[in-house]
């Protein structure tokens, strides 16, 4: 299979992410705060999909039909947009991940939003034939915030951003004047960390040669059933 394929749809996604993150930011400058919300959501959306292609670069999933329609499909890509979040930390999350005062105290693989997100994603947007399985076993709900996106929450809202929503006797249910500065303001300077981010400077396009990067390979891997779990735990942060 040609990787070039690959890398160049990884550089077009990140490109037209970028594109649309200044088209939002110009829209909230105008106060045009549902338009700058719609398109800051598909900013994150472009971002995702660059996410997507390079994990099938990386051999993380296979290239399949079901990974051609996750391109396709906006929950999936809005849930890939919870793990690329988590990878773009602000200065404040970042100052907090790195504190020494915490250095030899135990950390899980992957926040549970994330590690939930990255479930939901193999067991139900790319779903695969085999017996599924959930990597935290334990009965604790799904993430909030990771259920309402499954749910198609946040595609609503952005759907609420652009459109009058008409209910069933015909009244108003939503007007996209309901989307805020703060809304909106939100989601473009998260579309702007992401993509900062994302955007690969000096280093070929996909997944930079790190611990993060290492993590969601295996998971992916083990998830979609090519790691089996004696080697997945094998990883030193696994154990």
């Amino acid at each position: 299979m040609n990787t070039t394929n690959f890398k160049n749809g990884i550089v077009a996604s990140i490109g037209n992410g970028d594109r649309l993150v200044e088209d939002a930011k110009s829209m909230l400058e105008w106060e045009r705060f549902p338009t700058s919300y719609a398109l800051a959501i598909l900013a994150q959306e472009e971002y995702a999909k660059a996410l997507l292609l390079s994990l099938v670069d990386a051999g993380a999933i296979p290239w399949s039909a079901e990974i051609k329609r996750a391109l396709h499909d906006h929950v999936c890509k809005q849930l890939v947009s919870v793990i690329l979040d988590y990878l773009s930390p602000d200065i404040d999350e970042f100052l907090r991940r790195h504190d020494l005062s915490q250095i030899g105290e135990p950390r899980p693989i992957f926040p549970t939003n994330v590690l939930d997100a990255i479930q939901v994603i193999c067991h139900e947007r790319i779903p695969r034939k085999h017996e599924r399985w959930w990597l935290d076993p334990s009965d604790r709900p799904l993430n909030q915030r990771v259920k309402a996106i499954a749910d198609g929450g946040l595609d609503r809202q952005k759907q609420y951003a652009i459109y009058v929503h008409i209910g069933k006797t015909g009244e108003v249910c939503s007007h996209p004047s309901r989307v805020s500065a703060e809304d909106a303001k939100i989601e473009v300077d998260r579309s702007e960390r992401i993509g900062n981010q994302l955007r690969p400077y000096d280093r070929v396009p996909g997944l930079p040669n790190d611990l993060d990067s290492e993590k969601l390979i295996a998971l992916f891997r083990l998830l979609t059933g090519t790691l089996l779990p004696e080697d997945f735990n094998s990883y030193w942060w696994a154990k």
